[in-house]
């Protein structure tokens, strides 16, 4: 199992923000459709969905090409992306 991000779009005010959920690996058609079935057109659209290593990798590239310091953005990222799950679940209480 693996811990999949999904990117949204709220149409209606602009809002994007992120969705978790698990599955198997290699399941990122099947995740973005179920986003797709929870968020649906027209209020959201369901951009793109990564793996957290995938989007680890993305930042360790972009920091190696560009130079930038991205990675010291990274464990405050992995806070937040950990933190996710107990906010859902405070806010579904």
């Amino acid at each position: 199992m693996e811990r999949y991000i999904t990117f949204i779009k709220n149409n209606e005010t602009g809002e994007e923000f992120i969705s978790m959920r698990r599955a198997m690996a290699g399941a990122h058609d099947n995740v973005v459709k179920q986003e797709a079935l929870k968020y649906s057109l027209p209020r959201f659209t369901v951009h793109t969905t990564y793996t957290d290593i995938e989007l680890r990798d993305i930042l360790e590239t972009l920091d190696r090409w560009t130079g930038t310091s991205v990675m010291k953005d990274m464990n405050r990222l992995e806070s937040r992306i950990e933190a996710i799950p107990q906010l859902i679940h405070k806010l579904s209480s």
